[in-house]
This record gives structure tokens, sequence and C-alpha cells, in this order.
């Protein structure tokens, strides 16, 4: 299947089942929450079409060439890479507690360790033929 029918699917089913949650179980929704002005509805389509959908997209596609599991470790870097970004735009607001340094290190030492064991298998089996 192409990267886009299964997006397609992915996201129907997510509106399904929330649809369902949010009819079925309530949880405190209330229809204040549909009342949008166009300025949001022009934000909202802006972001679940681009910043969603088309990147969605592109991180099914690349699954087709990279294994899932090296795609969702790098996934793990968001946090990380996005906090750093914050504190370079924010210096003095963002103070960050050692227990985010190690988390960090875990986080980007699994994902270094990934690529090693990976390279190194492909290098192996290359040599051997």
């Amino acid at each position: 299947y192409t990267a886009t029918t299964i997006t397609f699917y992915e996201f129907v089913s997510g509106i399904v089942f929330t649809t369902f949650v949010m009819f079925v179980f309530g949880y405190g929704y209330s229809s204040e929450i549909f009342h949008l002005s166009s300025s949001d509805f022009s934000y909202l389509l802006i972001l679940g079409s681009i910043c969603t959908a088309y990147a969605f997209i592109g991180a099914v596609h690349v699954m087709h060439h990279i294994s899932p599991f090296t795609v969702m470790l790098t996934y793990n870097l968001e946090p990380v890479y996005g906090i750093l970004l914050a504190i370079l735009l924010f210096p003095e607001k963002e103070v960050m507690s050692p227990h985010f340094y190690y988390g960090a290190f875990l986080i980007i030492t699994a994902v270094l360790l990934n690529a090693y064991v990976k390279n190194k298998k492909r290098l192996t089996k290359r040599n051997l033929t």
C-alpha cells in the first residue's frame, strides 16, 4: 500500500475511535469545543493537513526504506531537541533538572547504539558475501 493510503486509514480509524469515546463516555466534553471562529478553523486546517498529515505520510514513506524500529527510536529524540531548542531560544526561562540530562543521554545513546549495531551487521554481512 502507498503511504497516503495507510495514513488515510489510520486517520479515519482515529477519528472514528475518538468520536466513539467522546459520545459514549462523555469525559467532560461540551459542545463549546465545536464552535470555532474562521481563523481557528483555518489554523486547525493548516495544522491538520501540513503539520500532521503531510508529516505522517512522510514518516510512513520513510518506513519503506528504514525499519519502523529505527524510525520510532529517532522519534524519541523529539522531546530532547525540542527542549534544547527552548533552552537556546529562552535561556533565562528554561532550567532543566539533572533528570532531563540523564534521560537525554539515555535516548541519544540508544539511537547511536542502534545505528552502530545496524551498520556493524550490514558490514559483517557484506564481508561474508
